[in-house]
């Protein structure tokens, strides 16, 4: 370090001492007048002197909600919301009563930032007030932070999102690009007949949609899986209606044939032979190659059922 720069440094020491002094001063009435200036400071939009304010009363007093609070909402006005949340967090570990106003406080600030078109950072903010508040009240902007969880995978909170928005907003034209990410979620989740409901009611209301093939691929699995659930639960009638389910789109030919197994399999658990033949023709029918593993199983049992028949 030069001679000059130390020189320097050794001039700043003395007039950081000298400014911190002055402040300590200017705020009179001891902390008390510190946070009277610190939430003055934030009124007229000086956050930096604000967040000294509080800073100073923290120095005095650590666990001072109202110093938090002060420090909390100058950082967020510095764009310094990492900083902000460990305020927030302390002060809200402090007095449960700050829980909503610091969810709310991210939800302000998340409001202007998606008005402003910064939809990575408003997101992020909601993000954070939803942690702060899982039941938050965001409007119709459940739709938008829905989208955000489901592309992190938090799939949980996808899934709760996109359902409160729908049950709250059922005529918005949002509606339909959620119905598929929101059964994504739920079969993500494992909440399969949730996931079911939400894939028919997409297949159903958008008949042309550019992710509709996708759908019909999901559909057909979350319906096979609820398929042989009900058939090792031996309710087959259930069984046979989710199979139908699968058949009703050709999309997917292994689908159709895994389908076609496990309806011939309930159909003669039912008694109903000869249906169950013809379930079992049909999936060697429609396989051009004639070979593979759910073909050999069906000719398995057609000459099983044709010796039983004879005998």
């Amino acid at each position: 370090m030069s001679a000059r720069a130390r020189s320097r440094r050794l001039l700043a020491r003395p007039i950081l001492a000298a400014a911190f002094a002055l402040l300590t001063a200017c705020g009179g009435g001891g902390l008390e007048g510190h946070l009277r200036s610190g939430e003055d400071y934030l009124e007229k939009g000086r956050w930096e002197e604000a967040r000294l304010e509080g800073i100073y009363v923290l120095r005095e007093d650590p666990g001072n909600s109202e110093a938090l609070w002060i420090v909390g909402r100058s950082l967020m006005h510095l764009d310094r919301d990492g900083e902000a949340k460990g305020y927030l967090r302390s002060l809200v570990k402090a007095d449960g009563s700050y829980r909503i106003k610091a969810a709310e406080l991210y939800d302000s600030f998340a409001r202007k930032d998606f008005e402003a078109r910064r939809l990575g950072r408003a997101a992020e903010r909601w993000q954070s007030a939803l942690e702060f508040e899982s039941e938050l009240n965001l409007g119709a902007h459940d739709f938008f932070v829905g989208n955000h969880f489901f592309r992190m995978q938090d799939y949980e909170q996808s899934a709760r999102l996109f359902a409160r928005a729908e049950e709250a907003f059922p005529d918005s034209s949002a509606v339909l690009e959620t119905l598929f990410p929101h059964a994504q979620s739920l079969a993500r989740l494992g909440r399969w007949e949730e996931a079911g409901e939400q894939l028919e009611r997409f297949l159903r209301q958008a008949p042309q949609h550019p992710r509709r093939l996708e759908a019909i691929y999901l559909y057909q699995d979350v319906m096979l899986r609820l398929a042989r659930a009900d058939r090792e639960l031996l309710d087959f009638g259930k069984a046979l209606e989710k199979l139908d389910g699968v058949l009703r789109y050709r999309a997917n030919p292994g689908m159709i044939e895994a389908a076609l197994l496990e309806k011939g399999r309930c159909l003669e658990e039912l008694g109903r032979y000869r249906e169950a033949a013809e379930s079992y023709r049909r999936l060697i029918d429609e396989n051009s190659s004639g070979t593979g593993r759910a073909v050999e199983a069906a000719m398995e049992r057609l000459e099983t059922l044709e010796k039983a028949r004879l005998k």
